[in-house]
């Protein structure tokens, strides 16, 4: 049978997330199909002691595994972007040439975790598709917002993506020239987009084959894109049995102590493979008051020419009722711990 090859990109400073995500992506696939598994990571600036490590960790989970570290360095690329990682989150379009031996590949981030067999996954047809993305919002709403924090204008759900896994049929790629158009449109806009990749593969490409939500479940906090959505979105969202959690900056495990079951897991799968903990950073106050008022619903949407007032009024008393907590907070981050909209 043929081997499924997942990809990841990552610095030295990721090591500790992509190793409790290759941990996870084993773990998850039964022996029929773990055999199968390939794993390729595009190294930034890691250590010949970091690839050995994270060599032997594979191994020892698994010998059958297959892992092949791709060493990379930093040259500059768009170095007009005021996104300070575009040149790491632009290396999606270059990994066809790092691996020209693949012809399909799973591209995911390091900040994942894994709860189920990608075997699934990887048998979704892509048709005449060269990808498949998750769509990165949920309703009409969602789109409204989302699309005023970008220079561009997406006219459907579906044309918005989030990268934090993506099926890349490579050879596909290489026949169209997708590198080029990517690489010409980056260097083009860098000084304006605030997704780099996303926001050139979405207006470039805008139909794409779909990635059930699942496989790119964003919903252990209220704050990534999907909450951005109706009350009945968000909420129907927040019931999805997840394959497959994304810990989306700024709030991962390292930064925030959350209650939530995705969070614990992922901890307790970093301790078990000796790793310290990330160091946790304080939130700032808007992410702290989403965070605090975040089972308000309604009271935090803000569309069309309403949104001044609505923040100004309406949220008015509950930024004054989060100023002591934050307080709180600022006091003492690593036992605060927030709600979270997550399914029991």
């Amino acid at each position: 049978m043929e081997p499924i090859n997942i990809v990841y990109t990552c610095d030295d400073k990721f090591l500790n997330y992509l190793a409790v995500s290759i941990d996870s992506l084993i773990d998850t696939m039964g022996q029929e199909h773990v055999r199968r598994l390939s794993i390729y990571v595009v190294a930034i600036n890691f250590s010949d002691e970091q690839k050995k490590w994270l060599s032997e960790l594979v191994h020892k989970k698994n010998k059958d595994v297959n892992i092949y570290i791709h060493d990379y360095t930093l040259t500059g690329k768009f170095n007009k972007s005021p996104y300070r990682a575009i040149e790491i989150v632009t290396l999606v379009y270059y990994l066809p040439g790092f691996f020209p031996h693949l012809n399909k590949a799973i591209f995911v981030d390091g900040d994942t975790l894994f709860l189920d067999s990608v075997e699934e996954l990887w048998r979704l047809d892509l048709g005449k598709n060269w990808i498949a993305t998750t769509p990165c919002v949920l309703d009409e709403m969602s789109l409204n917002t989302y699309q005023r924090s970008t220079k561009g204008y997406f006219w459907s759900i579906e044309q918005t993506m989030n990268a934090g896994i993506l099926i890349l049929d490579f050879h596909k790629m290489r026949e169209h020239g997708i590198m080029e158009i990517l690489e010409e449109w980056t260097e083009k806009h860098q000084a304006s987009i605030k997704l780099p990749e996303q926001e050139a593969i979405s207006f470039n490409f805008p139909v794409r084959k779909l990635i059930d939500h699942k496989w790119n479940w964003r919903g252990s906090i209220g704050f990534s894109e999907p909450y951005l959505s109706s009350i009945p979105a968000a909420s129907e969202y927040s019931k999805i049995k997840p394959a497959m959690v994304h810990f989306q900056g700024p709030l991962r495990p390292g930064n925030a102590l959350l209650n939530s079951k995705y969070f614990n897991f992922w901890v307790n799968r970093c301790v078990s493979l000796g790793l310290p903990l990330p160091r946790r950073k304080k939130v700032p106050f808007n992410i702290f008051l989403t965070l605090m008022t975040q089972d308000k619903g309604e009271l935090f949407k803000t569309t069309g020419i309403m949104s001044f007032i609505d923040f100004n009024i309406i949220r008015l008393p509950h930024i004054i009722k989060c100023i002591v907590p934050y307080i709180l907070y600022r006091k003492d981050p690593l036992n605060f711990k927030f709600r979270t909209f997550e399914s029991s």
